[in-house]
């Protein structure tokens, strides 16, 4: 993990409680809105989405390795002159620089991007115990169009250690949670 990093965890855990602390505010039936044929929406789900990405950004931040840079910072960074040489070295003869960026970028994200933090923090700091309490508690709930808007169905159920969309789950759901 970068060093800085646990600074930056705590600030999100700190945030996450805050908005937690407002839920009470929310608890009123009224707020409810009607929005035509895609159903219902309640100014929670907003906060609720808000504290979740920032969960999931803990994720990110906790399996970044210690030498971390972003990738402006990689693309001329001394120090990491030789990974660099390593793509330059393997681009292809005759490549368009729209191709040569996408190169460099699949590389940056192959050693230092958000997917490859989540495998390290799930499958490689997190102890057997901690990993399978973590599957244990994810849930995956979706609602039908349609449906009774008091009821979530289930999605997937809980996932297990066999399943093997953990992580691109997650990532999906940070990259969905930004979206809204």
């Amino acid at each position: 993990m970068a060093s800085d990093n646990r600074g930056l965890v705590l600030n999100r855990l700190e945030h996450v409680d805050m908005i937690f602390e407002l839920r009470h505010q929310y608890c009123d039936a009224r707020l409810i809105q009607n929005i035509g044929e895609n159903g219902w929406t309640h100014p929670w789900r907003y906060f609720d989405a808000l504290m979740h990405y920032l969960l999931l950004t803990c994720f990110d931040l906790l399996g970044q390795p210690s030498e971390w840079v972003p990738f402006s910072e990689w693309l001329i960074s001394s120090k990491k002159a030789s990974e660099r040489e390593v793509v330059v070295s393997s681009v292809q003869t005759g490549s368009n620089p729209i191709e040569i960026s996408r190169h460099f970028n699949d590389a940056y994200q192959a050693a230092y991007g958000v997917r490859t933090s989540f495998n390290n923090f799930v499958l490689k700091i997190l102890t057997d115990e901690e990993r399978a309490e973590l599957y244990f508690n994810i849930q995956i709930v979706r609602g039908v169009m349609g449906g009774d808007p008091n009821t979530s169905y289930p999605g997937l159920g809980y996932i297990d250690a066999e399943r093997k969309n953990l992580i691109s789950y997650l990532v999906f759901a940070t990259n969905l949670l930004i979206a809204l």
